[in-house]
């Protein structure tokens, strides 16, 4: 069974909240730049219908998005690889993210793709991290 969505109408031949489509679809249909949002609660419903349209409130959705992403960590390794072609020219490294000391750097091989070279960076990082007893 699908999850029960409410529909959030700012312009429409009637606005407000909707708790189906069909009741939803009544305000919309027909009306030249309706404007509505689908969300999962009735509580986000009644948040995003304080908001003078839908751009407003999606544009504050996406501050508290950004907000909410953590900083990075700094004590951590990055492994990237790199291909020219598909299939093609390949290498990899890892880097420690602080000091940016290169851990390894692998290639060139031949014939790989850049799926390939991050797969392997990644487990050769773990390996290499494993035998170092790092963490």
């Amino acid at each position: 069974m699908p999850d029960k969505k409410f529909y959030v109408v700012w312009k429409g031949l009637s606005t407000g909240i909707f708790d189906g489509w069909q009741r939803c679809a009544e305000a919309v249909i027909g009306f030249p730049g309706a404007e509505f949002l689908a969300v999962t609660t009735l509580a986000e419903a009644r948040t995003a219908f304080q908001f003078p349209n839908r751009q407003a409130y999606q544009a504050t959705r996406r501050a508290q998005t950004f907000h909410a992403v953590p900083p990075p960590i700094a004590e951590s390794y990055c492994v990237d690889a790199a291909c020219s072609g598909n299939p093609g020219i390949l290498e990899y490294r890892c880097v420690h993210t602080t000091s940016k000391k290169e851990l390894f750097y692998q290639g060139p091989f031949e014939n790989g793709t850049n799926n390939i070279g991050e797969f392997l960076a990644i487990v050769h990082a773990l390996a290499l991290l494993k035998k170092k007893g790092l963490t």
